[in-house]
Order: structure tokens, then C-alpha cells, then sequence
């Protein structure tokens, strides 16, 4: 481990650029749906 700080922040990152492609995509079908889950 060169750099375990880099490697947390590198991970947070990507976690939560992954909960806004999620959101992103629930919130698309909900509206294409017309039916709130």
C-alpha cells in the first residue's frame, strides 16, 4: 500500500458516482413509467 488515503478516496469516488448513475436511471424508468415505486 503506496498510498491507502489515494485508494479510499479513488473508492469513494467511484461508489458514489455509481449511486448517481442508479438514481439517475430509477429516476428515468419511474417517469417513462408514470408509477412512483
Amino acid at each position: 500500500m503506496s498510498d491507502p488515503w489515494g485508494a479510499l478516496v479513488d473508492w469513494y469516488r467511484d461508489l458514489k458516482v455509481t449511486q448517481v448513475k442508479y438514481e439517475l436511471i430509477r429516476d428515468a424508468t419511474t417517469l417513462d413509467s408514470g408509477v412512483a415505486l
